[in-house]
């Protein structure tokens, strides 16, 4: 117990530089992780618009 009272200081600038660098790089990656959910939620909205228009055109194209 010592040892952390002595090094209690060094600690809390350890940890208040490492939130720093945290949040410093969430800032960095959210517009990029951003940009990859609406990427994502595209291509799948056109997946399921695809899959609908398949399964009606094969039951349209049985009642002809």
């Amino acid at each position: 117990m010592n040892w952390l009272n002595n090094h209690a200081e060094f600690i809390k600038g350890l940890l208040a530089a490492s939130g720093g660098i945290f949040i410093t790089f969430l800032d960095f990656i959210m517009p990029i992780a951003r940009a990859l959910l609406v990427l994502v939620t595209l291509i799948y909205t056109c997946w399921k618009f695809y899959q609908d228009y398949k399964k009606n055109k094969r039951a349209t194209d049985g009642n002809n």
